[in-house]
């Protein structure tokens, strides 16, 4: 078989972009159901750095 009769599949690439996306939307998930101090408090347990920056920036809009 050669290579160009077996397409290579390949998932999406990852962008940046998308991955801020995806935390700012666990971030705002987090605050909606335990608040800003909760999520904080829990990100902080997990090691969540990201998800947390993204809890703190939310924390004057809640």
């Amino acid at each position: 078989m050669s290579p160009a009769s077996n397409p290579i599949r390949s998932e999406p690439a990852f962008s940046p972009a998308q991955g801020q996306s995806d935390l700012f939307k666990l971030a705002h998930d987090l605050v909606e159901k335990v608040g800003v101090d909760g999520a904080a408090s829990y990100c902080r347990g997990l090691g969540w750095g990201g998800v947390l920056a993204q809890v703190e920036l939310l924390r004057g809009t809640h």
